[in-house]
């Protein structure tokens, strides 16, 4: 069972993803805009977080900026799936190179979300047991 950030500013979505990952045996987080899914990502640890990327306040591509800022304690990062209807090259690339683990357009299917959310908490479950061997360094 992981505990999943859903972000979205949209209450259909929102409560859409909720159903998903709670079909899928986790436990869904709310947040229902940037500024407070930034709020829950700095007071506890998430094993994925499904973020839509237009939203009022701030966005999907802010909220993807700042938790690349944030300090990096030797955890393996929160795989970030990106969630939105815009399906421009342009939005894509940025989010990629924010380094979100999966890009998904709206209206997603069910069956490629959960296999994404699937390979997204394989890919935190390996990269945390690879840091797990190696040293950390805290200035």
């Amino acid at each position: 069972m992981a505990d999943i950030l859903v972000v979205d500013d949209d209450l259909f979505y929102r409560n859409l993803l909720v159903k998903l990952v709670s079909a899928l045996g986790h436990t869904a987080f709310i947040a229902k805009d940037g500024l407070s899914a930034v709020e829950a990502l700095t007071t506890r640890d998430f094993d994925v977080v499904l973020l839509d990327v237009f939203m009022e306040n701030l966005s999907g591509i802010e909220v993807l900026e700042i938790i690349n800022s944030l300090p990096d304690d030797c955890s393996s990062p929160t795989p970030v799936i990106a969630i939105t209807s815009d399906e421009s090259p342009e939005t894509e690339r940025r989010i990629r190179q924010l380094r979100a683990a999966f890009f998904v357009l709206k209206p997603f299917d069910h069956g490629q979300l959960e296999e994404r959310i699937e390979q997204a908490l394989a890919s935190r479950s390996t990269a945390s047991s690879l840091s797990t061997k190696a040293t950390c360094r805290h200035t």
